[in-house]
């Protein structure tokens, strides 16, 4: 399955999910939102995207087991960017696909230059 251009945002806070997909947009990229992990698997399994920007914090299945899912379903091929407020939470996960953490609250210019480092 060859990636599309597109960025996949999993994060169960929808209002923030929503406007980093609108900011995206009009950045010119192609971006869309999940709520949780089991959507992510669902969007995934349709749509591989080049980008997954991913809360380790969601309700259904937490961002280690869903970190863990991701890299067998798609062979570590798509980075993976943490969005976390608890950087520890993201300091056991390394290896394959995981890109990079960006710490919540970030700002724009932070996310506009993690993006653009893997598109």
């Amino acid at each position: 399955m060859q990636p599309t251009r597109s960025i996949l945002i999993i994060d169960y806070e929808t209002t923030l999910a929503n406007l980093l997909v609108e900011i995206l947009i009009d950045e010119g990229y192609s971006a869309y939102a999940v709520p949780d992990g089991v959507d992510a698997l669902v969007a995934i399994a349709d749509e591989l995207p080049a980008l997954i920007l991913l809360d380790l914090g969601k309700p259904t299945m937490h961002g280690v087991e869903l970190v863990e899912r991701v890299r067998e379903t798609i062979l570590a091929t798509t980075p993976m960017v943490l969005m976390t407020t608890a950087p520890r939470e993201a300091a056991p996960l390394s290896g394959p696909g995981l890109a990079e953490c960006l710490h919540k609250p970030f700002g724009l210019d932070e996310l506009l230059a993690c993006v653009a480092r893997y598109l």
